[in-house]
């Protein structure tokens, strides 16, 4: 029992660690999905936004317990 307690904390403190990527990928993805409702030619494919969203992660900055 007193395993899983540590398990679970240590779970949560890593995922912690992603909120602020994850907030950024939200917000990114919700501005490109947007666009269309400005004017439909502003619609993206799937593979678009993939990209878009790996560039972006790419050069963005990141928490030194998750550099690579």
């Amino acid at each position: 029992m007193a395993q899983a307690q540590i398990t679970s904390r240590e779970i949560n403190a890593a995922r912690e660690n992603y909120r602020g990527i994850a907030k950024r990928g939200s917000i990114l993805y919700f501005v490109i999905a947007d666009l269309a409702r400005i004017d439909p030619m502003y619609q993206y494919s799937l593979d678009y936004f993939v990209k878009l969203f790996q560039l972006r992660l790419k050069y963005s900055e990141h928490p030194p317990e998750l550099e690579s």
